[in-house]
């Protein structure tokens, strides 16, 4: 295949000037973190990147996290423009955009929504099952830089701590378990409600099964708690981890083959394929804002590579009907 370099050139340009724009406007945008320092102002998206101390007329801007959230847009917006670029007609153009809005859209909600499920609907449902009291929601918009967090007060006996300190992944599992099947049994007909759901999967998905791997490797989080309680160990959070997440790779990925298919963004498998491989690499700039935020192993940046390559040998069918 032929490189337009002039083009190439262009689309990289357009993209980085976007980019850089929204970055700088959600410098508009307060986002204070978890440990905020009183007094401080924190500014930026979805990491912040400038901090003002209004008492001492004192302004900080942190490189790092803007290259950070800059690369973050250059993504969404590269991708944005490149399927985009691929339709032909007026129709065709209105068309594609309206599927990356909607699907880039769709990708940010679900993530609070998943966010919301893990921390309230699973550990706050056994808190207030078990008698006690939620004192705290704490929805982070920056996740994985910043962990949600809820808290809780009451009294608990051992196994009903067990259950709490699960009850996250559990019910996280539960949720993208129900929506998959129904995913892949096609029970919902409509193109924008079937993105909504496969992000919904998707995050609901990624949230407990990387608990559970990198959780096998250095505990942290639920996982800690779940090996202190005596429910599992580092081993047997691991295996899990790897098993629910090599059929959620499967499943995910005949999803998403057969929503880029019928919504007709692609016709040939080798397409199909590549859209696939750019939908498992978003699992990498997660890794490596975890990595910035938690300080974590570099270790973690290549497993962040890992479920984009390895749908490179998935099948994948092109029988389904298109989306009416």
């Amino acid at each position: 295949m032929k490189i337009n370099y002039s083009e190439l050139f262009k689309f990289i340009i357009f993209s980085a000037i976007l980019s850089i724009s929204i970055t700088a406007i959600t410098g508009l945008i307060p986002n204070p973190p978890d440990a905020s320092i009183i007094g401080t102002e924190y500014y930026g998206l979805p990491i912040y990147w400038l901090t003002k101390i209004p008492l001492q007329n004192e302004t900080n801007f942190i490189v790092t996290n803007f290259v950070l959230d800059f690369l973050i847009f250059f993504t969404i917006s590269g991708l944005s423009l490149y399927f985009i670029s691929r339709r032909r007609t007026g129709v065709q153009r209105s068309k594609g955009l309206k599927f990356i809005t909607i699907f880039s859209l769709s990708a940010f909600l679900t993530k609070i929504v998943s966010e919301f499920i893990h921390e309230v609907l699973g550990h706050g449902l056994f808190v207030l099952l078990f008698g006690g009291t939620i004192t705290k929601i704490d929805i982070s918009l920056s996740w994985p830089y910043e962990f949600s967090s809820i808290g809780w007060s009451g009294s608990f006996t051992g196994w009903q701590m067990a259950w709490i300190h699960g009850g996250g992944i559990l019910i996280s599992l539960i949720f993208t378990g129900i929506i998959q099947a129904f995913l892949v049994l096609k029970v919902v007909k409509n193109w924008a409600s079937t993105s909504a759901l496969l992000w919904l999967s998707f995050w609901t998905f990624l949230n407990p099964t990387g608990y559970l791997i990198i959780g096998g490797i250095s505990p942290f989080g639920d996982i800690s708690d779940l090996i202190n309680d005596g429910i599992l160990t580092k081993q047997i959070s691991l295996f899990i981890g790897l098993s629910i997440f090599l059929l959620g790779l499967f499943s995910l990925s005949k999803i998403f083959s057969d929503i880029i298919y019928r919504t007709e963004l692609a016709a040939d498998k080798r397409k199909i394929r590549f859209y696939l491989f750019l939908f498992w690499l978003l699992i990498f700039p997660l890794t490596v804002v975890a990595f910035l935020g938690h300080d974590w192993s570099i270790v973690y940046l290549l497993m962040g590579l890992i479920p984009a390559f390895a749908s490179l040998f998935i099948p994948i069918k092109t029988q389904a009907k298109k989306f009416p």
